[in-house]
């Protein structure tokens, strides 16, 4: 006959087998659910990430009717494709098209790539005595600087022809993120509260990590694309003021590479900077000098750190690592991901350590009473 004490075991052993099973079905499930909706990743992401940048707008309208949640949610979605998601794809249109305009200019002769070099081999005789010490062939130089403008001129049209062939499911994946922004636009707050209730790590933690995650991707939309836009508009008209052919495509250049905290618009205006002068056009580039360090790097400076870096609270170098990187891994929403998983990263590795640290520092404590006080 068994006794208590064997039979209390079979019980916990049965219990231990069941809850073991369970845990393996939720996560067998689970992973085939994502394994499922793998295509349409990008399409959630970003209709989450525009929904919790513009979920204060549509708790605006849904206060400024009376609770009408439905209305709310469905304004603020046509409010949000014609102010964001249009604009983006008619500035991405104009961008290819005065691309492939500047490369065919270039093809044809109209612009020589290589002014800069041919420059310092005329005026500078010197600089081949020291080019052969080095084993630098200019003309290899040149050869290299054509080979990649005709890669780039290439790309481009691979890219087009890339779009034309994928049009019906750019506009499907275009709206599905439509519908489902709708959706987290009026049930987000519910959304997110169940995901607590699921999630075991503790209501605080799970709070916690969604904050921060909401957090980061305001500051990383408002901040660093509002700076980038400022930054790339100015820089757009400067080179229309100087006479600097394709200054849209420029322009939509130094908004894109704005977004890196390092180098950023001056990896285009410096240059520009430099050929003026080569050309002899000495007045131009004292002014793209002037206005890229006084105007667009003072932005860069002063709106930044106000906009992005309070909010973020990460190193310059690990925004621009995590950047870099989500870029080269997801493409253009990178400049968003890669920034919310180093966030992310970041608020895990921080919550382990005061899980396991017996006096953990006061400014983590009082980070986090902030964090959670704001949302409250």
């Amino acid at each position: 006959m068994a006794t208590v004490g064997e039979k209390a075991i079979k019980i916990m052993s049965r219990a231990s087998m069941r809850r073991i099973f369970f845990l393996l079905l939720v996560g067998g499930v689970t992973l085939w659910f994502f394994h499922l909706i793998k295509p349409l990743l990008m399409p959630i992401f970003w209709a989450t990430v525009l929904a919790i940048v513009f979920q204060p707008v549509s708790r605006y309208f849904c206060w400024k009717t009376g609770g009408r949640e439905n209305f709310a949610a469905t304004f603020t979605t046509i409010l949000i494709t014609f102010v964001v998601l249009l604009p983006i794809s008619l500035v991405v249109i104009a961008m290819v098209d005065e691309a492939s305009d500047l490369i065919s200019r270039v093809n044809s002769g109209e612009l020589d790539p290589n002014i800069v070099v041919t420059w310092v081999e005329d005026r500078i005789p010197a600089i081949e005595l020291i080019a052969e010490d080095y084993k630098i062939d200019f003309d290899q130089v040149r050869d290299n600087v054509k080979e990649g403008i005709s890669h780039i001129g290439n790309w481009i049209g691979n890219q087009a022809v890339i779009v034309g062939q994928n049009f019906l499911k750019l506009a499907v994946q275009f709206f599905l993120t439509l519908y489902l922004l709708w959706f987290f636009l009026r049930d987000g707050h519910r959304i997110k509260e169940t995901a607590i209730r699921a999630l075991p790590l503790g209501d605080r933690e799970e709070r916690m990590l969604f904050n921060r995650f909401a957090t980061v991707s305001r500051a990383t939309i408002k901040g660093t694309l509002t700076v980038a836009i400022i930054q790339g508009t100015i820089g757009g008209l400067l080179f229309w003021f100087c006479g600097i052919h394709s200054h849209f495509f420029w322009g939509v250049m130094m908004t894109m590479l704005s977004l890196l905290p390092i180098g950023g618009a001056a990896l285009i205006w410096g240059p520009a900077a430099v050929i003026l002068a080569v050309q002899g056009d000495y007045v131009g580039a004292i002014i793209i000098t002037s206005v890229g360090a006084l105007g667009i790097g003072l932005i860069d400076n002063l709106l930044r750190p106000l906009l992005v870096g309070r909010e973020t609270k990460m190193p310059d170098y690990l925004v621009l690592v995590t950047t870099l990187g989500g870029i080269a891994s997801f493409g253009l929403a990178g400049f968003i991901i890669g920034p919310v998983v180093a966030a992310l990263f970041l608020s895990v590795w921080e919550l382990m350590m005061e899980e396991f640290e017996e006096n953990p520092p006061l400014i983590m404590k009082q980070e986090e009473e902030d964090m959670l006080n704001s949302t409250s």
